[in-house]
């Protein structure tokens, strides 16, 4: 970890309270008494024990731990210090631990350029206190901080730099079965299976029908580690995916499209498709209204599709796939 970064980020950290003590006359803020959600534990949680089962098999993960909890600490102090820019009330919550971990699961930045995650979680927490639709905020946090730092690394390659981790987060023997496992407890909790099921469906579909078009082979593989990673938990953020079965479903669907449009495209045109695993998810989430009335307009010209029974079926789908695959497979590459 490159020390001058962090203190530069902690300088511009000191800087920001102390325009805001000038600003409110030395007043800090109300603090409300701290507030758990179990959509903030549960994440945090699987998280955790992702980044501790990947840590027994790679030691850069040990090595990259300080980093982890200099993130940590920068941000809660941006959660603190956006709720006083903004006078609201600051209310803890375990809100910013899920936005940094399921960062440093996809991406790292090198030891120089600290500023850069500071920068993802910035933008993680901007966008979830201020881009709202109906009282919810519209893009899955630590998504669209990655998004957006990912398109400045891609058109500015020289100025903001990562460190593609993908293949390292395969090291681990039975990586797949771990995160299938882990994604379970969501997938039945939250019922976020359909986002899942329609993702990789449309990833092998997309595949197949470009190789039947153009002859060309490859594809991103839904149970590739990092792929599967983002289908299960990333994408299926409860709080920024469609209310119902069938608009999740069509929510997953345009999902699994869009990560092979995106990864052929970047292939092609910069070499690496790293980025395609996180760029069509905060398109997605905004057009969650769209497929919330086209569920609407297949349900009401199709009444069948509103059984009950539909999201223990996703779930019951996406492990008869997983076996499947697994078994006739192996761990899909890509």
């Amino acid at each position: 970890m490159n020390l001058v970064q962090l203190t530069m980020t902690s300088g511009l950290l000191v800087l920001w309270s102390i325009v805001l003590l000038v600003r409110d006359r030395r007043a800090l803020p109300v603090v409300t008494p701290a507030r758990i959600k179990f959509t903030h534990v549960l994440p945090a949680i699987l998280q955790g024990l992702l980044v501790g089962y990947w840590s027994i098999y790679w030691a850069g993960v040990i090595d990259h731990l300080p980093v982890i909890a200099a993130q940590l600490v920068v941000a809660y102090g941006l959660d603190f210090l956006l709720a006083w820019t903004f006078k609201m009330p600051y209310t803890p919550s375990l809100g910013p631990v899920p936005i940094v971990l399921s960062m440093n699961l996809f991406v790292w930045f090198p030891a120089d350029r600290f500023l850069l995650g500071a920068l993802v979680i910035a933008i993680a927490l901007w966008s979830k206190a201020m881009l709202h639709r109906h009282g919810r905020h519209i893009f899955n946090p630590s998504v669209f901080g990655i998004a957006v730092v990912g398109v400045l690394c891609i058109v500015l390659p020289g100025m903001f730099q990562y460190q593609d981790i993908s293949h390292d987060f395969t090291r681990p023997p039975h990586m797949v079965e771990a995160i299938l496992l882990l994604a379970l407890i969501p997938q039945i909790r939250l019922r976020t299976a359909p986002v899942t099921v329609g993702a990789a469906v449309a990833m092998i579909a997309a595949t197949v029908v470009a190789f039947w078009i153009t002859g060309r082979e490859g594809g991103p593989g839904p149970w590739w580690p990092p792929w599967l990673l983002a289908i299960t938990l990333l994408a299926g953020d409860p709080a920024t995916i469609p209310t119902g079965s069938l608009a999740r479903l069509l929510f997953g669907l345009f999902l699994g499209v869009a990560f092979y449009a995106v990864s052929r495209a970047l292939l092609f045109g910069i070499g690496t498709d790293f980025f395609s695993k996180i760029l069509p998810i905060p398109l997605a989430n905004l057009l969650v209204p769209s497929f919330e009335r086209a569920a609407e307009w297949l349900s009401g010209r199709w009444p069948s599709l509103r059984r009950t029974t539909a999201d223990r079926a996703y779930v019951a789908a996406w492990v008869s796939l997983s076996i499947l695959v697994l078994i006739g497979f192996g761990s899909a590459s890509r």
